[in-house]
């Protein structure tokens, strides 16, 4: 039990306070009071510091303009209780019923009942019920962070879809697909086949028509023409050998020359495109896609 404040120094209010009569002794019962700004909160941290330990409560309250070390001396019946140095000789055990001790040991929470009265709903007294308010206020705030998402998802679902076919909740219940990704693909594949098939039967249809011009070609006659246009350009030879003429020799060839260029230029043109068509009637089939 405490029995008599010796010595405070630099403490708060109490810059140089020292007990030098009984009548500062303390009893079974003993009564503090004052006017607000006294002191009394600042001797309720000296007692707090003793009983804890803890130096904070008193280096933080240290007095203002000063560079004296804090010291303070207080007579109990385990002897005096010393703080020097920012360090106390010895702890007593005392219990501090205060404001500060309100907030660190007693959580309460309340609510509005059905006629929207303000109830205390429940009290929960020590350092273990702090715990389970901090725990209980995080859980909370989580369960309306996590309440927000799952509204924001099933509005963004049923926008997306059509719920009267398939609603949210029997979405949620379906398990999940490993291979979704290569479902989807599959699915894009196809849909792209379908609408390219108008594409695809045009090309078709061109590649067959080029097919049927190649079964009516007559080689024979083909044959027979160019060898009646070599007889033709054999006569023309001698006939411009019997009357060569430099100047005239030169145009024809080279009209000559540009119509060889000419018609090979066209053949392999013709060639070119035929085996494009086959390439890509050929990849079409192996692609198993309808032709319709």
């Amino acid at each position: 039990m405490i029995k008599k404040i010796i010595n405070i120094q630099k403490v708060g209010r109490f810059n140089h306070f020292c007990g030098r009569s009984n009548e500062l002794s303390f009893s079974k019962n003993t009564f503090i009071f004052g006017k607000n700004t006294q002191g009394k909160s600042t001797f309720t941290a000296i007692l707090r510091s003793m009983a804890s330990g803890n130096a904070d409560f008193i280096i933080g309250r240290k007095s203002f303009d000063t560079t004296t070390n804090q010291n303070v001396v207080i007579e109990t019946d385990d002897g005096q209780k010393i703080f020097k140095d920012t360090i106390w000789n010895g702890a007593l055990d005392i219990k501090i019923f205060d404001s500060l001790y309100i907030t660190e040991n007693i959580y309460s929470d309340d609510y509005l009942d059905e006629n929207k009265q303000n109830k205390i709903a429940t009290i929960i007294l020590g350092k273990k019920g702090k715990t389970l308010e901090k725990e209980y206020e995080e859980a909370k705030q989580k369960l309306d962070e996590n309440s927000k998402a799952k509204t924001d998802i099933t509005n963004q679902y049923n926008r997306t879809f059509d719920k009267s076919i398939f609603d949210f909740q029997s979405f949620r219940k379906k398990e999940e697909n490993p291979s979704i990704d290569n479902d989807i693909s599959i699915i894009n594949a196809n849909l792209k086949a379908v609408k390219n098939q108008q594409s695809i039967k045009s090309l078709l249809e061109r590649l067959s028509s080029y097919l049927n011009k190649l079964d009516n070609i007559d080689t024979a006659k083909i044959c027979e023409t160019l060898e009646v246009k070599q007889k033709e350009i054999k006569a023309t030879e001698e006939e411009l050998n019997d009357n060569y003429e430099e100047e005239t020799f030169i145009k024809h060839r080279a009209l000559c020359i540009n119509a060889v260029f000419s018609a090979t230029s066209f053949l392999e043109a013709l060639i070119n495109e035929l085996f494009m068509d086959s390439k890509a009637f050929q990849e079409k089939q192996r692609c198993h896609l309808p032709l319709i």
